[in-house]
């Protein structure tokens, strides 16, 4: 698979391999093939993604499981921060530059976080969420600062990593 734009940088082989990426042509139209896996790696669902011209649209597998995307690179250590962005691609752009664990986002858009995402966030002290700097990323990433109490952490607030992840 080649030809995948982010951040204006080409998705490279390595992240393709790394992240398990496909492609997928649906009445003539391509669709880029997010697997979604879960905190032990296991493939659950899978977010398909259309691919510029086209208008931005995505799908799932309805019926499975939408975990939080990245959680199987969590470190595991309590210590370490997370970086909460706002999709998929964002996650793999943050690889891209050299953030390759400890970044999830959401798999139901900017202004949804599922209660259950809380579980695999809560030992870790730390995060700092990075949603694009648009509207929907601005309320989105507004309305986990709120909700974050739950968590057990010395939250650091709302950050917006622009200097990739703006369109």
């Amino acid at each position: 698979m080649t030809g995948v734009q982010t951040c204006a940088l080409p998705i490279s082989d390595d992240t393709i391999r790394a992240f398990g990426l496909g492609a997928e042509v649906v009445h003539n139209e391509p669709w880029l093939v997010i697997p979604l896996r879960d905190i032990h790696k296991r493939v659950v669902n899978l977010r398909f993604r259309s691919v510029p011209p086209a208008k931005k649209t995505f799908r799932v597998c309805m019926g499975r499981e939408l975990p939080l995307y990245g959680t199987d690179t969590l470190s595991g250590e309590k210590h370490d921060t997370i970086v909460l962005v706002e999709g998929e691609l964002d996650v793999v752009a943050m690889y891209q530059y050299g953030f390759t664990t400890n970044v999830v986002s959401t798999t139901a858009g900017a202004g949804c976080f599922k209660d259950e995402w809380y579980d695999a966030l809560e030992p870790y002290q730390s995060f700092v969420l990075a949603y694009d700097d648009d509207k929907a990323g601005k309320e989105g990433a507004a309305a986990l600062d709120r909700k974050s109490t739950r968590l057990n952490s010395s939250h650091l607030g709302i950050s917006y990593a622009v200097f990739c992840l703006k369109k």
